[in-house]
């Protein structure tokens, strides 16, 4: 049973829309969960680019029969004996597949030698009449497969159809006469040129290498044979246990692009742990699969294939069709045709029914599908992962920046500011015996207050001498608490997990001690400014302006400060006796300028502008950590368009299952 039209093109979208968020979704993080993510994330990408998109777009391609197996299980020899010709290269020296071998029929061409399949493995094309060892070796005309890419233009053979305009939701049913949508999909990250590819291998570099120098896990060799029916193809994969890492992982790849699987080991190794591991893998993922127990020895196989047939059954592979060949070999280094031909009556009865094909075709891209389904909610819990680490992280910084920002809430209280220095230096400005003279009538006020100061250079000096003496204690808390929040987040996401570069990347960036100061200063000038302009609009009528200009601007500003830092509330009740002394003649001297109503509210705003000043201050300071968490954070939006990404392939899956 194929899949009808109408579901295939809505099957296409959503399956391109998966690969397309695929591609944007990382794990920044190195966190217990991300390693994990990001191979499955690499699996699902390959797993859409090498088959499910392939064949959900050329649901009639011929099958794809993959020749896997052990070490010394003799892949190679059943190709070749099942073609009657040695194609296949079979030796006993190890690894013996070097570069993945495709073998299609005549007229087949069309369908391997652009990127429709395994977009990342260049071509490289070898005539029918050429041996196992080959002659020269020719490239195929894709012109992008060069550097491993993409082919997204029309195969030369045969024409790629334009996709069907889709519904709003993506399941559009096609115009009647129109074909499906082609593939278009890009090559999964990492799929590039040679060197890029994530299946380069680890192990001796001239071990698996091919005598041209190519890397041959970024090609893939390609020949057709006559001996081959139409509809099929066999593709001679390197060993999934192989020595050679890179050859580990490309069987791996290409086994999970083909239809059915002709699973070949040994009478020595078909207990073997990594062969049940992958056949595991193709249980779960409903994969067609045949066994071949192959180099049996005489009397060994009423044994063995008991054995073998209860694994299998425990594996969930008890309907896969179990194959036993001898160890014989013919003259021709085959195996003899008469073991070989069920194999081969088997493989011919698929290619040659179109409805088996079909059914062969969809049980294996529904169980592909069902694998993305299953590492969606594995990337989905990583996302998660991330999320909830970042928001921690996050977290660390806003706990440093509060802690920070409540020291200067503190400071107004506290006496770091209004300190002994600060106050002599007020008392000169200012003596209590004439602080009394302002507690008289309202008659003759602004000869009071001119009086009230001293006059002359050492007055003014001691005026200058309060403002800088509480600019410079506000400065010692701003860049001492600015340290302190840099420490604490660090200190904090050093004990993190995942959060090591991150943190790193943002130390760099974080400002040194004299930008720092530099900057403190520059705050708490700009916040003096904005007191000389609360003075101004606070004095706004005629005689508070005359009273105004009998204290002086610079003494009233020191007096507004004096009272700022008097108390949490800016007024002076509570404070020990030489400050409350000095805020109550401060406060005193205000109202008498501008009034009582007109002094509170003057000191509340000028309290609220320092905080401000002080909270843009270290948000400064704490803007590369913050930077820095933006720039590994994975928003809501896009966590819930994988989400939707998944639960409509989950959607459209189910209901293909109950078709």
């Amino acid at each position: 049973m194929s899949i009808p039209a109408a579901s295939q093109t809505g099957l296409v979208g959503a399956l391109r829309s998966l690969r397309g968020v695929l591609a944007r979704t990382a794990f920044p993080l190195e966190i217990p969960s991300a390693a994990r993510a990001g191979d499955v994330l690499a699996d699902s990408l390959h797993q859409l680019d090498d088959y499910v998109l392939p064949r959900i777009t050329n649901l009639d391609a011929p099958l794809v029969a993959v020749v896997g197996g052990s070490t010394g299980s003799g892949k190679s020899t059943l190709v070749n004996s099942m073609l009657e010709e040695n194609v296949a290269r079979a030796s006993a020296i190890r690894p013996t597949t070097r570069r993945p071998l495709l073998i299609h029929a005549p007229g087949d061409a069309h369908w391997f030698d652009d990127a429709r399949i395994l977009p990342g493995l260049t071509r490289v094309v070898r005539g029918p009449e050429e041996g196992e060892e080959g002659t020269e070796e020719t490239e195929s005309e894709a012109p992008e497969q060069a550097t491993g890419g993409p082919s997204e233009g029309p195969s030369p053979q045969r024409p790629r159809p334009e996709e069907p305009a889709a519904s709003a939701d993506g399941e559009g049913i096609p115009a009647s006469g129109e074909e499906p949508p082609g593939p278009g999909s890009a090559a999964a990250p990492g799929e590039g040129a040679p060197g890029d590819s994530p299946a380069s291998g680890e192990g001796d570099p001239d071990e698996g290498a091919p005598a041209d120098g190519q890397d041959p896990h970024v090609e893939i060799e390609l020949t057709e044979r006559s001996s081959l029916p139409a509809g099929l193809a066999l593709l001679d994969s390197p060993d999934v246990d192989s020595v050679v890492e890179g050859n580990r992982h490309l069987a791996a790849q290409l086994m999970a692009a083909a239809d059915l699987w002709l699973f070949v080991t040994s009478a020595s190794r078909y207990a073997d742990a990594i062969p049940w591991s992958m056949l595991g893998e193709a249980a779960d993922r409903d994969v067609v699969v045949a066994i071949v127990l192959n180099r049996v020895p005489p009397g060994v196989g009423a044994q063995v294939r008991p054995d073998l047939a209860r694994r299998l059954d425990e594996h969930g592979l008890g309907y896969a069709p179990l194959f036993v060949i001898s160890e014989r070999l013919d003259d021709d280094d085959r195996i003899p045709a008469a073991d070989v031909a069920p194999i081969s009556g088997w493989l011919a009865g698929l290619a040659h029914d179109a409805s088996a094909r079909a059914s062969v075709a969809r049980q294996t891209l529904l169980g592909a599908m069902g694998g993305l389904i299953a590492n969606g909610r594995e990337i989905l819990a990583a996302i998660d992962d991330q999320r909830e680490t970042v928001r921690a992280m996050r977290a660390d910084v806003a706990q440093a920046d509060g802690v920070a920002c409540g020291s200067v809430v503190a400071s107004l209280a506290d006496g770091r500011v209004l300190h002994s220095e600060v106050l002599e230096r007020w008392s000169e400005a200012a003596g209590s015996g004439r602080m009394r003279s302002l507690e008289g009538g309202v008659a003759g006020l602004r000869g009071r207050i001119s009086a009230w100061f001293r006059r002359g250079r050492e007055s003014e000096s001691a005026v200058a001498g309060v403002a800088d003496g509480i600019e410079a204690s506000l400065r010692t808390i701003l860049v001492a608490e600015a340290q302190g929040a840099v420490r604490s987040v660090d200190d904090a996401w050093r004990s993190r997990e995942g959060a090591a570069e991150v943190r790193d990347r943002a130390l760099a960036a974080v400002r040194d001690p004299g930008e720092r100061a530099r900057s403190a200063e520059a705050a708490i000038r700009q916040w003096r400014r904005s007191l000389a302009g609360l003075v101004g609009t606070t004095g706004k009528d005629k005689r508070a302006t005359a009273r105004l200009a009998a204290a002086g601007e610079d003494a009233v500003g020191a007096a507004l400060m004096i009272v700022v830092f008097s108390s949490t509330a800016g007024l002076s009740e509570g404070r020990p006796a030489a400050a409350g002394s000095a805020a109550g003649g401060a406060e005193r001297l205000l109202e008498a300028i501008f009034g009582r109503d007109a002094v509170r509210s003057a000191a509340r705003r000028a309290r609220e502008s320092l905080l401000e000043s002080a909270a843009a201050f270290f948000a400064e300071e704490l803007a590369p950590f913050r930077k820095a968490c933006e720039e590994v954070a994975i928003g809501t939006e896009f966590r819930n368009e994988v989400n939707r990404a998944f639960s409509r392939i989950e959607r459209l899956h189910a209901r293909e299952e109950r078709r």
